[in-house]
C-alpha cells in the first residue's frame, strides 16, 4: 500500500504522479482530489490520466482509483495548474482529504 502523505502532497502542490494500480501497468495522472467515498468509505482518489495502461484504453480521461489498490507511487517534477472538467464542490468529495 502506498503513503497516502505522498498522495496528498502531490495533490497539494499539483505534481504529476506515476502508479501502478492493480499490478497492472504504470499510469500517469493528475490527482486532483482525495476522498472517502460517501457511501461505501473506501478511500479514493480521482485524477485525469494523461498515458499508460488503462484497462478501458480510455486515455487521456478522467479515473477513479481505490487507494488501497495503489501499488507503486512515485512523485514527478512535473506539475500542472488546472484540469478540465474537475468539480471540487462535487457531492462527492464531501468527505474530501485532500483537493486541488
Amino acid at each position: 500500500m502506498i503513503e497516502v502523505e505522498k498522495l496528498k502532497d502531490a495533490i497539494k502542490n499539483k505534481k504529476q504522479i506515476k502508479i501502478n494500480y492493480r499490478a497492472m501497468g504504470i499510469r500517469t495522472v493528475l490527482p486532483a482530489a482525495l476522498y472517502n467515498h460517501p457511501s461505501t468509505g473506501k478511500l479514493l482518489i480521482d485524477a485525469f490520466q494523461t498515458d499508460g495502461y488503462s484497462e478501458s484504453r480510455e486515455v487521456p480521461g478522467w479515473k477513479m482509483f481505490e487507494v488501497d489498490e495503489i501499488f507503486q507511487l512515485s512523485l514527478t517534477e512535473m506539475f500542472f495548474s488546472t484540469i478540465a472538467g474537475y468539480n471540487r464542490l462535487s457531492k462527492r468529495y464531501v468527505n474530501a482529504i485532500a483537493q486541488i
